[in-house]
């Protein structure tokens, strides 16, 4: 379906957006350590998902931030999307 394709540089721009939004409401430092050497590996119809560089970032994304990074996707894309993170390749 092309109409729910979006293209590498689309994804970056959605995911540096949503990172924007995520950090706005949140103290810097350790949210900003977390989400350093993320992206925004795959979109569909009902899901997202996000390559994590390592194991504990992505324990405490998914712990402490899915709902912030949820919701700040919707802002952005329009549309609520279930998250999985995935290790970074």
């Amino acid at each position: 379906n092309k109409e729910t394709e979006i293209t590498d540089r689309e994804k970056e721009s959605v995911w540096q957006q949503t990172v924007e939004k995520v950090q706005e409401g949140l103290p810097t430092g350790e949210t900003a350590t977390k989400l350093f050497g993320t992206a925004l590996l795959e979109v569909t119809e009902t899901a997202a998902r996000i390559g994590v560089n390592n194991l504990s970032a992505l324990l405490w994304l998914e712990r402490r931030l899915y709902g912030q990074i949820q919701k700040a996707m919707k802002g952005v894309l329009g549309k609520d999307l279930d998250l999985q993170f995935v290790p970074a390749v």
